[in-house]
């Protein structure tokens, strides 16, 4: 990684919302802030937060979390500097959106106990800087100052968590960690960091959080063990074991030995073909140097192609014996859950006893409503022979007898069988009336035929009155 020269930004970039061909605006976003910022709140409030977004831009378009204030300052509009900018960059650090890039690396290099020391100094410290920032005479120096911007530097240790994800996730679902090289690390991350500071400044940061651990190796070599399953609450950060730093030896021992490898099949190749050309050329002594290097190659090439089968076979094994252990941590873990879940039998006999008492209670609540009900019939004389015959009388008495129909008013209709058509007896005496009637009283038979036949012409209502209309006549 190297270093890049911060070149002007455009005004499009770092105002992308605004119209920057309107000059009226852009006077108005570079002039100076108010002295009093409860004058006019609200546009004092939009005004910074428009100059914070314009900062943050900014750190996009030359892609770095390092920024100085001369360098944000160097964009210009029509050859005018912001005078506004200053009072942005102030409140910044004053609510920490902007730190010193320096003090940020002692916050990251600190422990526990550094930083109580760190604590006690500072005042000391401060009050020493601001002697020697007054005799310097440099008013300004603090503009050349290097910051990080943390909302950027935030947004890309997270891609290079995200990134990290990623490689975990090709190693399979079950993976827990991943062992990469530093370099390996940084060629992923290339396009998120142009400098090498500043991707050692985002490892530092992640190994703060304890997501990841730097360890170096005794040829100074840096590998890192990205855990993501271990959060910033946690209280140690992930370690490189001794097995895992055995296998990442074993791993590069192999790259070694088949790099050799490759190198002499390439030297044998080349040594045949000498070999061939001396022989063609009639140069017998140097033909038969040839040969015997290549039988010496052989060898050597031998003695390598068995490390190589070597190593294979002790990291086949490692492996091996890595799932091993995984699978018989499960079972034991799985056997422990089964033991906690298993229901013993005394648990089985007690609770088929509480059911067989929860049923004889039942029974014997329904054997004393019975004793009760047995009892009541008794006392009224009603016993379950005289209800079963009463029950088959109402059931013939049922089959013998239609059921009454009911008429339009909700009365039951009467039988058909009723009395003749009105007669009219206005020319007899009391006795001969009474003799008459009962003389020419029609049979139940006639009464039928005749009230069927003149029902059948008739509407229901003349049929109700014509049925009623005799036997009123009887009855007075």
């Amino acid at each position: 990684m190297t270093s890049i020269v911060l070149n002007s930004v455009p005004l499009s970039f770092l105002f992308p919302d605004q119209d920057t061909q309107d000059e009226e605006r852009m006077d108005f976003l570079f002039a100076m802030f108010p002295l009093d910022p409860n004058l006019n709140n609200e546009q004092y409030s939009n005004k910074l937060e428009i100059w914070r977004k314009a900062v943050k831009n900014y750190c996009k378009a030359v892609n770095t979390s390092f920024i100085t204030f001369n360098s944000v300052a160097g964009v210009k509009f029509n050859g005018k500097t912001s005078l506004a900018l200053g009072t942005c960059w102030e409140e910044m650090i004053s609510s920490k959106k902007l730190i010193k890039k320096r003090e940020f690396k002692n916050y990251l290099q600190q422990s526990w106990s550094s930083w109580a020391v760190h604590k006690a100094v500072f005042p000391i410290k401060w009050a020493g800087n601001s002697l020697l920032f007054l005799s310097s005479g440099s008013k300004d120096a603090w503009k050349n100052e290097s910051y990080i911007h943390l909302e950027t530097f935030d947004e890309k240790c997270d891609s290079t968590v995200a990134i990290l994800q990623k490689k975990l996730n090709l190693n399979g679902p079950s993976s827990e960690s991943l062992l990469i090289s530093y370099y390996d690390v940084a060629e992923l991350c290339i396009d998120l960091f142009p400098t090498e500071e500043e991707f050692e400044l985002c490892l530092q940061y992640l190994q703060k959080k304890k997501l990841i651990c730097v360890h170096v190796m005794e040829d100074n070599t840096k590998i890192v063990k990205f855990s993501p399953r271990r959060s910033a609450w946690s209280w140690s950060a992930p370690v490189v074991s001794k097995e895992e730093i055995t296998k990442i030896e074993l791993e590069k021992s192999l790259k070694i030995v088949q790099d050799e490898i490759s190198r002499l099949n390439e030297r044998l190749a080349t040594v045949v073909k000498d070999a061939i050309e001396h022989g063609k050329a009639g140069s017998k002594k140097k033909a038969f140097r040839c040969i015997k290097l290549k039988h010496l190659i052989e060898k050597n090439l031998d003695t390598k192609l068995a490390m190589e089968s070597n190593i294979e076979s002790i990291l086949s094994q490692f492996e091996d014996q890595k799932s091993l252990s995984l699978v018989i941590d499960s079972m034991k873990s799985s056997a422990e859950m089964i033991k906690k879940s298993q229901i013993s039998i005394s648990d089985v006999d007690k609770t088929m006893d509480e059911i067989e008492d929860v049923i004889s209670h039942d029974q014997t609540i329904q054997d004393a409503m019975s004793s009760i009900n047995q009892k009541f019939m008794e006392s009224t004389g009603i016993f379950d022979e005289d209800l079963e015959k009463e029950l088959e009388e109402l059931a013939a008495m049922d089959d013998s007898k239609p059921m009454p129909r009911t008429v339009p008013n909700g009365s039951p209709q009467r039988s058909p069988s009723k009395s003749p058509p009105k007669r009219s007896f206005s020319s007899m005496s009391g006795s001969d009336e009474m003799s008459q009637a009962t003389a020419t009283t029609p049979s139940q038979a006639e009464m039928d035929s005749v009230f069927n036949d003149s029902q059948s012409s008739l509407s229901p209502r003349s049929k109700l009155r014509r049925a009623t209309e005799p036997r009123m006549a009887l009855v007075a």
